[in-house]
């Protein structure tokens, strides 16, 4: 389904179509033909920017019925089921009959609802509601803050759909009142995290540790293997000798623990590093694109930045590939023995 149908390009109001080039804000989603964005030289909607409003496609006209809810920041209709408002994001109450909304505007002859083309404002007499980080874009960072050099829409665009979770995060390290966060997905996913998030040196820095601290639990595992496979007559003898010593045993518990504490470590301070990450890259393709097209900015940074589960994907096969064929020599070895 065309996701543009029934919308009109804000700078040449020519309704969009299936064949058309179309480029949209990274700041607050406005789709445009590109070479009309080209000539306007910015968003058509820039004057909304950092308001907290964003391109919303055209709705089809309702009915209001009794199990409507009224928004109670910006008064919008929506059925019971909704849990958030399409318009602003606001939590809805359910407690309420959105009937109940028509009379309790009268009372405020303040209100005021403006409906301009495709974006929703209210102003007025509006009952305050908490920012919830995990239904703003920014994560309730406005748009235009600077995180050191760099803007909260620039690392934004960066960071890609985890935005809402790492901006107050970085706001906080460029402010300097926090020096971490814990991130959880670092503690368990160690290296495979830095790959997906394309920060690969650290990435393959933290595969090679892995990879030398588990070799003694590795050696013990495997000759534990073949000894039970001796026991069962599975094999004659053993195919490859690793004397186990108490000092292997040793060695692989100081081993093990120095995994937990760099999987600590890692959770402590990935943040942190991902922030560092996120700026030099965000720095050197500003500079880049100095003089350039500010979409062409827009996207490299999202090329450069977001994610790569292209690659995660192609470790997970690598590595259920490598245990098949680990299992298929041991199984054709012990055919011949």
């Amino acid at each position: 389904m065309f996701k543009y149908g029934g919308s009109s390009c804000p700078v040449c109001s020519k309704p969009f179509n299936e064949k058309d080039d179309i480029v949209v804000c990274p700041d607050c989603g406005t789709p445009h033909h590109r070479e009309c964005y080209r000539s306007l030289g910015h968003c058509a909607a820039a004057d909304k920017h950092g308001t907290g409003e964003f391109w919303q496609p055209p709705q089809t006209e309702r009915t209001n019925t009794a199990t409507d809810v009224a928004c109670p920041n910006c008064g919008t209709k929506s059925p019971r089921e909704v849990k958030h408002c399409p318009v602003c994001g606001a939590l809805l109450d359910k407690t309420e009959n959105a009937n109940n909304f028509d009379s309790d505007r009268d009372t405020h002859s303040e209100h005021t609802h403006e409906h301009h083309g495709e974006y929703h404002y209210y102003s007025g007499n509006i009952p305050p509601i908490s920012p919830n980080p995990f239904n703003i874009p920014y994560g309730g960072v406005d748009p235009n803050t600077m995180l050191d050099d760099i803007s909260a829409k620039d690392m934004s665009i960066f960071i890609g759909s985890n935005a809402f979770y790492f901006l107050p995060k970085f706001k906080a390290f460029a402010q300097k009142v926090r020096s971490f966060f814990p991130n959880f997905a670092a503690f368990f996913f160690t290296y495979m995290y830095y790959f997906y998030r394309k920060m690969y040196g650290l990435g393959f820095l933290i595969l090679a540790a892995t990879m030398v601290l588990s070799l003694p639990s590795l050696m013990i595992n495997y000759a534990v293997m073949q000894e039970t496979m001796v026991e069962l007559g599975m094999i004659e003898e053993a195919m490859i000798f690793f004397p186990v010593s108490d000092q292997l045993y040793l060695l692989a518990s100081v081993f093990n623990f120095l995994v937990f504490i760099m999987r600590v470590a890692l959770s402590i301070f990935t943040n942190k590093l991902y922030y560092a990450h996120a700026r030099n890259k965000i720095i050197a393709l500003k500079e880049k694109f100095a003089e350039k097209d500010p979409t062409d900015y827009a996207f490299a940074l999202a090329k450069k930045g977001r994610t790569n589960r292209k690659l995660i994907l192609i470790i997970v096969i690598t590595v259920a590939a490598l245990y098949m064929l680990s299992v298929l020599f041991l199984s054709t070895t012990m055919s011949f023995m």
